[in-house]
């Protein structure tokens, strides 16, 4: 038999360059853009509730998300609203570290971004078997210059680590399952906990694991194998933990209580497709298509007696669980009335492995390099990463509340529940504790008692979310006569208002 030839110290300097790259593009201008409201959500469950329970608080309260209290714990928090808590758990570690910045906010999902690009290097560079490790290398490099992994790389919420999770410990997976079920081996220690801290990113990625380990356990009941279901209890049970806790809140998002809105059925099936579509990056997602069934044609019609081969076969059985994957996170989504691209991130790897089989096939160097370059030149337009980011100038809009603003101000909000997050810039750059100062505004019925309670301030700052400014409008026309200097600046998806008593200074600048 022949020794497997091994790859060139080039491939291994190239794979190092795909990391290097990817490290560089996730890092660069992570602290520029202001928090968007849900990552000053998450930052209010890692900066404001402590693990251990101050004085006279329990550990852990069965509460909702409109009923978080100060000195709640972030047990207390985390079980009341709709996600997992691992993605917070890290940052609370991160801004405890490094302090409340946007960069160590966003340094753990960075760092997760990062790890999943030295993983499927290192594998793709001890792999032996050459088709393999081509494969690899083009999931790494579609994994380097995906949009919606740079986009969410630079996002303090849990899309990166989730991903980055899934990433990992379906490699393992992927690699286990790749000679069929007779040869397939029980997972390891490694890819079991990798997928059960996937499932404490995000209950979509749970959905993916799920649909991995489903065969696992089959086969495992089929063959009495005890270490396989061993080791699937164990993460079945660490995960029910958490369920249990927040089972009262995941029930309560199913049936919509944060939900953005009410869709038909056709709206909710075209979002989930048009959102698949986006996550995996449309001109990628189009030309895999084409190059696929142009693949499967040419088979058909000149080797219509032959088996198709291994690698075709893991393509399509790729493209079942991806499938079945995307209806089952849309389900979920449509179950919690919500709808974007990012919901679907978790299946990005692997749809990056997929496409890397079928890109493995191109035998000659120059035919791979024009590919690889056409991959590349197709994800770089910053035009497709704006379909994917929500940017929202918190920061902008509280530092023109903040100007001109006077011991006696009072800053005021739309519904009370988002006072933290309004917060966390507010404190940051006034240097103190603002809570007494802030006044929330969640209805209708608030703006008769509101007004009389503010009838003897002298200046009242707005900070607002666009989608509040109805409410905001309604205080002012009921009891603005109060106020009569009026200024308004609009940020992006933002604004701020100074109201005040006498006659109105120069307009302060955003």
């Amino acid at each position: 038999m022949h020794k497997p030839a091994l790859p060139s110290r080039y491939f291994y300097f190239f794979l190092f360059l795909l990391f290097l790259t990817g490290s560089v593009l996730r890092f660069q201008n992570i602290d520029k853009k202001s928090f968007w409201a849900d990552e000053l959500f998450t930052l209010r469950m890692a900066t404001y509730h402590p693990l251990v329970p101050e004085t006279g608080q329990p550990l852990y309260r069965q509460t909702s998300i409109n009923e978080i209290r100060d000195g709640d714990t972030f047990l207390t928090a985390k079980t009341a609203e709709q996600h997992p808590p691992l993605q917070d758990f890290l940052e609370k570690i991160s801004v405890n570290a490094l302090g409340l910045s946007e960069f160590s906010a966003r340094l753990p999902g960075a760092v997760a971004a990062c790890m999943l690009l030295a993983w499927f290097a290192w594998f793709a560079a001890r792999s032996s078997e050459a088709r393999e490790r081509r494969a690899l290398t083009w999931a790494l490099l579609l994994l380097t210059f995906s949009p919606a992994l740079l986009v969410y790389a630079q996002d303090a919420r849990a899309y990166s680590l989730g991903t980055s999770l899934i990433g990992m410990g379906g490699l393992l997976w992927l690699l286990r399952w790749q000679h069929g079920w007779r040869q397939v081996r029980p997972p390891g220690w490694v890819e079991i906990v990798l997928l059960l801290l996937a499932c404490y990113s995000h209950y979509n990625a749970v959905a993916m694991v799920a649909l991995l380990l489903l065969p696992d356990f089959l086969l495992a009941c089929k063959t009495r194998n005890r270490t396989t279901l061993m080791r699937l209890a164990f993460l079945t049970f660490a995960l029910l933990i958490w369920l249990a806790l927040s089972a009262h809140t995941i029930l309560a998002t199913s049936k919509g209580s944060v939900a953005w809105g009410t869709f038909t059925a056709m709206q909710k099936t075209f979002s989930t497709v048009n959102g698949t579509i986006t996550i995996f990056h449309a001109p990628w997602f189009w030309l895999f298509m084409v190059a696929w069934f142009a693949v499967v044609a040419h088979h058909f019609s000149t080797k219509p007696h032959l088996a198709a081969p291994q690698w075709a076969i893991q393509v399509f059985f790729l493209q079942v669980l991806l499938a079945v994957y995307v209806a089952l996170a849309g389900w979920i989504v449509a179950k919690a009335g919500m709808g974007h691209p990012r919901f679907y991130i978790f299946a990005v790897p692997l749809f990056s492995v997929m496409v890397g089989l079928l890109l493995a096939q191109i035998s000659q160097a120059r035919w791979a390099i024009a590919a690889a370059l056409l991959a590349v030149s197709l994800a770089l337009p910053a035009k497709h990463r704006d379909q994917l980011q929500s940017f929202e100038d918190f920061r902008g809009m509280t530092k023109a509340a903040m100007q001109d603003s006077g011991q006696d101000t009072v800053f005021l909000f739309p519904w009370a529940a988002n006072r933290d997050l309004y917060r966390i810039y507010l404190d940051q750059v006034s240097g103190r504790d603002n809570r007494s100062r802030m006044v929330g505004i969640s209805a209708t019925h608030d703006i008769a008692p509101l007004c009389e309670k503010l009838k003897d301030v002298k200046h009242v700052a707005i900070l607002a979310h666009d989608s509040g400014r109805n409410i905001i409008s309604e205080f002012y026309s009921a009891c603005g006569h109060r106020w009569p200097s009026r200024q308004q600046l609009q940020f992006h998806n933002t604004f701020a208002e100074h109201w005040r008593a006498g006659h109105a200074p120069a307009a302060p600048k955003p």
